[in-house]
């Protein structure tokens, strides 16, 4: 069952990034009151959270697909990237 966890977790970081990106292209494209929203920190702050969680998820991710491919024990790996 490890190996799916860490499947799931690729699937669901490589749609989170997906949906940052159209996120983060939004907000560079949508303008009020002649600026762009993207540079209001109220959209910066948590686009950047967002990215912080995707990288840690991935590394998360990577460390679980290593441990299984190593045959050491991924569960917990697994299951937090998940």
């Amino acid at each position: 069952m490890n190996p799916e966890r860490v499947l799931l977790a690729a699937e669901a970081i490589g749609i989170g990034k997906v949906a940052l990106k159209k996120a983060a292209g939004y907000a560079k494209e949508r303008v009020v009151l002649d600026r762009p929203i993207g540079k209001n920190q109220a959209i910066q702050h948590p686009l950047a959270a967002n990215w912080v969680e995707l990288e840690a998820a991935q590394l998360l991710m990577m460390k679980a697909a290593w441990l299984y491919d190593n045959v050491k024990e991924c569960g917990a790996a697994a299951n937090a990237a998940r």
